[in-house]
């Protein structure tokens, strides 16, 4: 038994999806990209600034042991330590390391960009800034 073209057409129907449903779903992924990703760069930007504010703060603490191995007094600055791009170390007095690893005491500030993360004052003996 032949088939007509009708029954033909009716038997071929192609499965997919319309331009106007691509674009929609184009439309949408674009908008919640927009609204996601400024915010998602916000995190990261704030997690790296964390995590090398701690690496700073831990070499800040390492530094009696420092003066203690080398047996030389230090003195608490920027060139003293390994500082990430845009990361400053300021004190408002000299912050010394005697050479058996006691600190004798200060204020420091860590900045980055021009923003103070951390204000802390440095005790003696140890000088540790908390972690």
């Amino acid at each position: 038994m032949l088939m007509s073209d009708s029954c033909r057409k009716q038997q071929r129907r192609i499965e997919g999806f319309t331009l106007l449903e691509l674009m929609v779903v184009i439309g949408l992924i674009s908008v919640v990209s927009g609204v996601v990703f400024p915010g998602l760069l916000r995190l990261y930007d704030s997690v790296t600034a964390s995590v090398q504010e701690e690496e700073i703060v831990s070499q800040i603490n390492g530094l009696g042991r420092l003066a203690w191995e080398t047996g030389r007094e230090l003195d608490l600055g920027s060139a003293l330590l390994d500082l990430p791009e845009g990361w400053q170390v300021v004190t408002a007095n000299r912050v010394r390391y005697r050479s058996n690893g006691v600190c004798l005491g200060g204020q420091v500030q860590l900045i980055r960009n021009g923003v103070v993360r951390r204000d802390a004052r440095l005790s003696p003996p140890y000088c540790r800034m908390d972690e």
